[in-house]
């Protein structure tokens, strides 16, 4: 086991047990709890393992203590379908970018929701993928879909993200307004919105 294999949901439940482990739950519950999250396991049926089976499950774990080093990648898998993530500032306009702005206040619990902010779902045809038309309306259904995607390649994605898109856009109170008008928005309800949308970002534009 190693964390190549970990999807962005387990990560997720994962995630408050090993940053911040609950000070009633001893050593081995703790484990017990991340045996089953590793294994698709609820509490219960890890209690109810055979001795020698639930002390390999804990020693196949110790993974976890390891950094999860990984890099960025231009294209994912996510519960059987495919998605590329947009590498190029121009790719998106300003409605998502402040959509996943939003979801980066909470950055793990939220995962699943910035990277369906930020990819194109595709198709592949004949010997190449292409792009399939962005719904906003489905984007619930994408980031379910992102529950079950690889959580290093995810979380590496997102961040290079960021960092490519703060790097080439500087993301200014003047950008979000120019962006607001250049989809359709009126000029002085632009300057309004973006105004609110600055104040509520924060200038905080890169993902911790």
């Amino acid at each position: 086991m190693s964390w190549n294999k970990i999807s962005v949901w387990q990560y997720q439940q994962m995630h408050p047990i090993i940053t911040n482990p609950p000070e009633h739950l001893t050593e081995f519950e703790l484990e017990c709890k991340l045996v089953g999250i590793v294994n698709n396991l609820t509490d219960n049926q890890v209690l109810n393992l055979p001795k020698d089976k639930l002390n390999k499950y804990r020693s196949e774990i110790i993974f976890l203590k390891d950094n999860y080093e990984g890099t960025p990648v231009n294209r994912v898998r996510a519960n059987g379908k495919t998605y590329r993530f947009i590498q190029d500032a121009k790719d998106i306009n300003a409605s998502r970018y402040i959509e996943s702005k939003y979801f980066c206040k909470e950055l793990i619990p939220n995962l699943h929701k910035i990277a369906a902010s930020i990819t194109i779902p595709q198709q592949r045809k004949w010997l190449k993928y292409i792009d399939l038309p962005y719904d906003s309306d489905k984007h619930q259904e994408y980031a379910n879909d992102f529950l079950f995607a690889n959580f290093k390649e995810v979380y590496y994605s997102v961040v290079f993200f960021y960092q490519v898109f703060n790097d080439w856009i500087p993301i200014t109170q003047d950008f979000l307004e120019k962006s607001l008008i250049k989809e359709n928005m009126e000029q002085d309800k632009a300057q309004k919105v973006a105004a609110i949308l600055w104040s509520i970002l924060g200038g905080n534009t890169v993902p911790k």
